[in-house]
């Protein structure tokens, strides 16, 4: 990815021992770049067991800068240990089972760049506890709880970033007023 989307601190070298503990279990763990000590992980295998990986990540929190939790058991409780991500550029939680609750979670992650937040239970109310997460460039909340008529509003929200709903960028398709004799 993008150069743009890792820190530019160095956070140090992460526990090594901590990483093949999750690797073990299933976690894929990998740096960024070759350089790096930053941490891309992926729960993509190991999607029950969120709730029991999570915790024992939290002594590479610093190192970690993209986590993929898409497609996994997630939910509100467990959103509690992202925020101890401060480094996190990208999050995807798509089709988690993350509600507005959960949202409240991530306003301190002032680096976030990149959030997957399609086919969740998130609404407006969840958008609105990030709005100040100035660094956010990319949302995606197709397949969310946010309606067509939201849109305009929920863009407001995150004037510097793109909003995508899914498919298309205009509220109102011409096939949708299409009537049908």
């Amino acid at each position: 990815g993008p150069i743009s989307d890792v820190p530019q601190d160095n956070p140090g070298a992460p526990n090594q021992e901590v990483i093949n503990d999750l690797r073990t279990n299933g976690v894929s763990i990998s740096q960024v770049s070759e350089s790096s000590n930053y941490l891309q992980v992926s729960f993509i295998s190991v999607p029950e067991d969120i709730n029991d990986l999570l915790p024992r990540m939290e002594s590479i929190a610093t190192n970690v800068t993209w986590i993929k939790l898409g497609n996994t058991g997630l939910d509100d409780n467990a959103m509690q240990f992202i925020r101890r991500y401060k480094n996190l550029t990208r999050l995807g939680l798509e089709r988690t089972k993350v509600t507005d609750k959960g949202m409240e979670n991530l306003k301190d992650l002032q680096k976030l760049r990149v959030l997957n937040l399609t086919g969740t239970q998130v609404s407006l109310t969840g958008l609105r506890f990030i709005s100040g997460l100035k660094s956010l460039r990319s949302v995606n909340i197709y397949q969310t709880l946010i309606t067509t008529a939201e849109y305009q509003e929920t863009v407001g929200l995150f004037p510097q970033a793109h909003v995508e709903m899914g498919g298309y960028e205009v509220p109102t398709l011409a096939t949708d007023t299409t009537v049908v004799k």
